[in-house]
C-alpha cells in the first residue's frame, strides 16, 4: 500500500535531476494534485530543499545558456507553489553518514532529516547500491509505475488531463503521442501503464475534444 502508516501520506523527496525533466516533474506534480480518489487524504507528501531548487536553476541554466535566470526562477517558483508545504528547512550534510549510490550527499541528508519515504532520481539504476536505508531509491519510471499500482483511478484521471494538456500545445497536424513522449522522456515502463490507460479514456478526449 502506498502510504506510510505511521504518519498518513507517503513522504517523497525529489532530486533536481528530476525537476529537470520537464514532463515528467509535470507527470508527478499532476498525480500529486489530483490526489487520492478514494478519500480527502493526499496520496504522498513531496519534500524539497533550496539546495535542491538551486540545483535545478543551474543544471536547467547549463543545459540551455539561452534561457533567462527569470524564466527558470519562475518555474521554480511554481514547484515551490506546488509543494508549498514540502520545505526541509534547518538541516546540515557536514556531518551525514556517506550516502548510497546514487544519492548526493545534501539529498541524503535532507531525506533522513525529513523522515522521507522514497527518494527519486534520474541517476537511479540497477546496480544502485543497496543499503539498509530510512528510505527507498526509486528512478522516476518506478515511482510512476509505483503510482499506478497504488491508485490507478487517480493516473487514469491524470492521463486524461495530461492528454488535454498535450493536445492544446501539440500542432493540428502533429498529433499526440502520450507513451512515446513518456518513453523519450526515460520512463519507459510508465508509458506502458499509459497506453493501457488510453484504451478506456473517452474517443472525444483522444481525438483533442477536451
Amino acid at each position: 500500500m502506498f502510504s506510510n502508516m505511521s504518519s498518513g501520506a507517503t513522504v517523497v523527496l525529489l532530486d533536481e535531476t528530476i525537476y529537470c525533466q520537464p514532463l515528467l516533474r509535470a507527470w508527478i506534480a499532476s498525480i500529486f494534485l489530483e490526489g487520492d480518489s478514494t478519500s480527502s487524504a493526499p496520496l504522498f507528501v513531496v519534500k524539497w530543499t533550496d539546495k535542491i531548487m538551486d540545483g535545478f536553476v543551474h543544471r536547467t541554466m547549463e543545459a540551455d545558456p539561452s534561457r533567462s535566470a527569470t524564466s527558470v526562477n519562475k518555474v521554480r517558483q511554481h514547484l515551490e507553489g506546488t509543494f508549498s508545504f514540502g520545505r526541509i528547512k534547518k538541516y546540515s550534510d557536514v556531518k551525514s553518514p556517506e550516502p548510497p549510490a546514487p544519492v548526493e550527499r545534501h539529498v541524503h541528508a535532507a531525506a533522513i532529516h525529513g523522515s522521507v519515504d522514497y527518494v527519486v532520481t534520474m541517476h537511479c539504476s540497477d546496480s544502485a547500491e543497496r543499503i539498509d536505508l530510512s528510505y527507498e531509491i526509486y528512478s522516476a519510471d518506478d515511482f510512476l509505475v509505483l503510482l499506478d499500482d497504488s491508485a490507478t483511478s487517480t493516473v487514469h484521471a491524470v492521463v486524461e488531463i495530461e492528454l488535454c494538456r498535450a493536445h492544446a500545445r501539440a500542432k493540428a497536424e502533429d498529433g499526440v503521442d502520450l507513451p512515446l513522449l513518456l518513453k523519450e522522456a526515460g520512463a519507459p515502463e510508465f508509458s506502458k501503464r499509459v497506453r493501457g490507460h488510453l484504451q478506456y479514456v473517452d474517443p472525444k478526449i483522444l481525438s483533442g475534444d477536451c
